[in-house]
């Protein structure tokens, strides 16, 4: 009898020593003293966690760049909807009180033609140098129907185109007169009388 439960001791120690030896160790897994090493499983989690941080940081950069890109495109939009004429109005606005010197093309000194040439030329439009030979370029235009940014010209001597100046609108034009860069109105008795054509360039 003894020696009965002696042998089935050994197989049920055996048994149980073989069953232990297919199970994968866990304590072999398990960090030592002093390692901070995750187990296999933590190290997955942690290789999943770090690829969806990595593709939310991908998204939110293209999703910026895009924004980016559309503001600009939105900047550029209101830029180019100002009318071509209207911003040879406003820049020839940043000239007034120039001083009028004769012959003069440049902000220390304009005449009327060299005054409208200066200011064409800054949007890429290159205009002769006198007055009566401006009115050799673009379209005429009806006093009635003048836009902002059109050429009108004016006889102011008796002789023939001798005054050029920018309209404005409203009835109004600037140009390089006898003192300085000024706005006037066609409307006035002066100009009125000496108005002659104007022409559409731009």
């Amino acid at each position: 009898m003894r020696k009965f439960i002696q042998s089935l001791t050994v197989v049920v120690t055996s048994t149980v020593l073989i069953g232990l030896s297919s199970v994968p160790s866990f304590a072999s897994q398990m960090p030592s003293k002093g390692q901070v090493n995750q187990p296999t499983i933590a190290s997955s989690s942690s290789a999943i966690q770090n690829i969806h941080s990595s593709t939310v940081h991908r998204v939110v950069k293209r999703d910026t760049a895009i924004h980016g890109s559309s503001s600009k495109h939105i900047v550029k939009a209101q830029v180019s909807s100002i009318p071509i004429g209207q911003q040879i109005v406003n820049y020839a606005q940043n000239y007034l009180r120039a001083p009028y010197v004769w012959g003069g093309m440049s902000p220390s000194g304009f005449d009327c033609s060299g005054f409208t040439k200066y200011v064409y030329s800054h949007f890429g439009i290159d205009l002769p140098r006198t007055a009566s030979g401006q009115t050799d370029l673009g379209t005429y235009v009806k006093e009635s129907n003048l836009q902002p940014g059109d050429l009108v010209f004016f006889d102011t001597d008796g002789s023939g185109i001798s005054h050029v100046g920018i309209y404005i609108g409203n009835g109004n034009f600037i140009s390089a007169a006898s003192v300085d860069v000024c706005i006037s109105s066609l409307n006035s008795g002066y100009w009125a009388s000496c108005y002659v054509t104007a022409r559409h360039v731009n």
